[in-house]
């Protein structure tokens, strides 16, 4: 997409919780897997096109749509308390793009994309600035909203929970979640020795990967082996890319093959045992690691056969050593935390 996006800012205000929080939840606590959490935000865009072609009712719709998202992120935000920040309120952003909406999503650029939201994702406000908003108002009357949630106080599981809760509130529905569950008694805080993750300002290459979904399925099939007849989409997804970029890596090492490294995140909630309900909020994330040697198998069988290992190997050990005492535990992390800086280093 080539064209100046201009976002003008025309309101910016606090909002709170309808409710007072109450005092025994004043102070919200991190535990460990808050505390080992990287200090960033999780960037979140949700896209709503015009449903009417009434150019002179813009501004009007524009209006009830920002009262009733502000109505409703305050009565969320009553269950959200700790969401809510050292500030007790949330950054609440108004502005207006000059094109429209479609302009953006036939094309999305990750440029254009990251002035939609509240705050760079790697801003390290997130140790106090917990929860921001931006709405973004588009020439043809659609909408963007842009959500940045602090990484130390939510996964992407919390943050589903919470834009759930607050689409229900916003719809007036009864569907909105259960009580909320912290981490604190599973992974209770510790004095941590002095380290941080850190992500080194690098330049890097953003594509975007679009599958049809038969494509998807001729994948999985050309994936799939006798000792695994059933991959998974994500298993054959994963493969092709981590093939791709090798054979890159290779190419561009003049035929030189080095050993190749694949970190994925998984949600432990339903890997705990016994399983753990979704409205467990927090950082509930760890990663297993995949990795091929010169001489192993880079075929997509091969690959998906890797990636299958190291998530069965992951929930065998790593996950029986988080749920045990704190100084396994901790250690546990440690290394894990030593593993992945050795990796984008």
């Amino acid at each position: 997409m080539t064209m100046e996006l201009v976002i003008e800012t025309i309101d910016k205000e606090t909002i709170k919780p309808s409710s007072p929080t109450p005092l025994s939840l004043k102070i919200f606590n991190l535990s460990l897997m808050d505390q080992v959490a990287p200090t960033m935000y999780i960037p979140l865009i949700f896209w709503y096109p015009n449903d009417t072609d009434a150019v002179d009712d813009h501004f009007a719709k524009a209006k009830e749509r920002s009262k009733r998202l502000k109505e409703s992120l305050s009565q969320t935000l009553s269950r959200f308390y700790h969401f809510a920040g050292r500030i007790s309120g949330v950054d609440y952003i108004q502005a207006r793009v000059n094109c429209l909406l479609q302009d953006i999503l036939k094309e999305p650029d990750a440029e254009l994309l990251r002035k939609l939201l509240p705050i760079p994702m790697e801003s390290t406000e997130a140790a106090e600035r917990i929860l921001l908003v931006k709405v973004n108002f588009f020439e043809c009357g659609g909408m963007a909203i842009g959500v940045s949630i602090s990484h130390k106080i939510a996964d992407l599981s919390t943050a589903y929970i919470f834009i759930k809760s607050w689409t229900a509130m916003a719809q007036g529905s009864s569907e909105v979640v259960s009580e909320l569950e912290t981490l604190l008694s599973l992974f209770p805080p510790m004095d941590l020795p002095a380290f941080q993750v850190e992500f080194k300002r690098q330049k890097f290459a953003t594509t975007r990967l679009v599958f049809d979904p038969s494509k998807i399925s001729m994948l999985k099939a050309q994936a799939a082996s006798t000792d695994m007849p059933q991959p998974t989409r994500v298993e054959a997804v994963a493969a092709l890319i981590w093939k791709c970029a090798m054979a890159a890596s290779t190419i561009n090492r003049g035929g030189f093959t080095k050993p190749s490294v694949l970190f994925q995140v998984v949600n432990l909630r339903k890997r705990m045992k016994p399983p753990l309900p979704q409205n467990f909020i927090g950082n509930l994330i760890y990663g297993f690691i995949a990795q091929t040697t010169p001489d192993c198998e880079t075929e997509l069988e091969g690959l998906v056969q890797k990636l299958r290992n190291g998530i069965r190997e992951f929930s065998e050990k790593s996950v029986r050593k988080l749920q045990g005492q704190g100084s396994v535990v901790l250690s546990a992390i440690l290394e894990r935390l030593k593993n992945l800086q050795n990796l984008i280093k």
